[in-house]
């Protein structure tokens, strides 16, 4: 159960019941950090975002991304082979 405080710039913050009722700080994986973007194309048309992550999200989206790169350069480095002349042609690699 989470419970709402403001801030010091009266923005909601969101703490565990736990740390609320005892005085102690949030653990450090349950810390939230807050992202906004605005974006005016032109007078009447726009963009905005706002994004709210804990440290845990955070590192579950590095790994995920991660996990997405490795694999795609394997996959490239399968696609396109070994380009470069073998030192032993008596070897075949495929």
């Amino acid at each position: 159960m989470k419970t709402p405080t403001k801030n010091a710039d009266d923005t909601d913050l969101v703490t565990s019941d736990a740390a609320a009722k005892t005085d102690q700080p949030v653990p450090f994986h349950a810390q939230r950090h807050q992202a906004e973007v605005s974006l005016m194309v032109r007078p009447d048309a726009g963009f905005r975002a706002k994004a709210e992550i804990t440290n845990g999200g955070l590192l579950s989206v590095a790994v995920l991304v991660s996990g997405i790169l490795l694999s795609t350069a394997v996959l490239v480095h399968v696609a396109v082979g070994d380009r470069r002349p073998s030192r032993f042609p008596w070897r075949s690699t495929r």
